[in-house]
């Protein structure tokens, strides 16, 4: 059976990657991707903004190279979820 601490560890590690994980989608404004062909563009880069993350467990430069995937998910078996 894990250790209390090594659960504690666990869940902070879970958090601050979740936490990541949201600054990282959240660099891409809503309407930041335009698919324009003429142009040709992709996205308005005034639209996606840097994610600079230093923590514990990860440190990220970011944005991502795409926007925000619609996905959830969560533990049902965590008391922290």
């Amino acid at each position: 059976m894990p250790s209390s601490r090594h659960t504690t560890n666990a869940y902070d590690l879970a958090d601050e990657f979740a936490d990541l994980v949201t600054k990282l989608w959240d660099a891409w404004e809503p309407d930041a991707v335009v698919l324009d062909r003429e142009t040709p563009m992709f996205a308005d880069g005034s639209k996606v903004h840097p994610v600079n993350h230093v923590g514990k467990y990860f440190r990220c430069r970011g944005p991502l190279n795409a926007p925000r995937l619609f996905l959830t998910f969560r533990s049902p078996l965590s008391s922290n979820g």
